[in-house]
């Protein structure tokens, strides 16, 4: 009988450790993030390029987009302003505002409660200064990348490739 007891409180010990095994519950963005992964982590992955120019900008931007989620850049922006000189207008010399390389992260991501494909850059520039870039991506083949850009709240295309600074 005392060896029955024994046995019976050993299965009961060794049963309350074993415990039903399911997946985890994630929520419904994960999946949706998943899926984002899968439709367009190869497209965006790789080297991007784009220009804008106009009267008063120049701006270049060049992305390494790495398969660990890591980036790599250069960004050089030129400004000039138009100013009255004797009661002449006329433009001030071009000015830097940036001429850096650029290090940092990205990552696709849904957000919760938009349909739109989050696309993510957190660069490091030079003097420590951090900045994020949640931009909306609209839609990425093999030759552009299309998105909405949170820190000029413009929609910027990019091209696929690396080029030369024409300015």
């Amino acid at each position: 009988m005392r060896n029955t007891h024994f046995y019976i409180y050993y299965f009961l010990v060794i049963f309350s450790f074993i415990s039903c095994s399911s997946d985890p519950e994630y929520p419904e963005s994960h999946y949706k993030t998943l899926e984002l992964i899968d439709k367009y982590g190869s497209i965006v992955k790789g080297d991007w390029h784009r220009r804008y120019i106009n009267d008063n900008q120049m701006l270049f931007e060049q992305l390494h987009l790495n398969g660990d989620s890591t980036m790599t850049g250069y960004v050089k922006w030129l400004a000039r302003k138009k100013v009255s000189v004797e009661g002449k207008e006329t433009w001030t010399d071009w000015d830097t505002i940036a001429d850096d390389s650029l290090k940092g992260t990205w990552r696709l991501q849904w957000r919760n409660g938009t349909d739109y494909i989050i696309f993510i850059t957190n660069v490091l520039k030079p003097h420590n200064i951090t900045w994020t870039n949640q931009a909306e991506l609209y839609y990425a083949t093999n030759e552009s990348l299309h998105i909405h850009s949170s820190i000029s709240g413009k929609s910027v295309e990019y091209t696929r490739g690396t080029a030369e600074i024409d300015f």
